[in-house]
């Protein structure tokens, strides 16, 4: 609640509070049909949480049956060679 004086007259503004999501284009829209049209109005834009991470490409892998094939860049380059060699016989 928000208390301010107009001459000796003590205002007593309730604050509103909406929640949305955030629109294509990162447009937010507020609808309040208690607020009185051309009304000037103060707006702060708090995230609810933080927003949600996106998973590492290793992680994803981590998580598939049986995790990653090879677990380091020389593992795999052994296993090619293993393979372009066998193509040779």
């Amino acid at each position: 609640m928000i208390s301010y004086h107009y001459g000796n007259e003590v205002i007593i503004q309730t604050s509103l509070r909406v929640l949305t999501k955030v629109l294509a284009g990162n447009r937010i829209e507020v609808r309040a049909p208690e607020l009185t049209e051309g009304q000037d109005v103060e707006v702060t834009v708090t995230p609810a949480s933080k927003p949600p991470q996106r998973p590492r490409a290793i992680d994803i892998l981590d998580s598939l049956p049986g995790g990653q094939l090879f677990k380091t860049p020389e593992a795999a380059d052994e296993y090619l060679k293993k393979e372009r060699d066998s193509w040779d016989r």
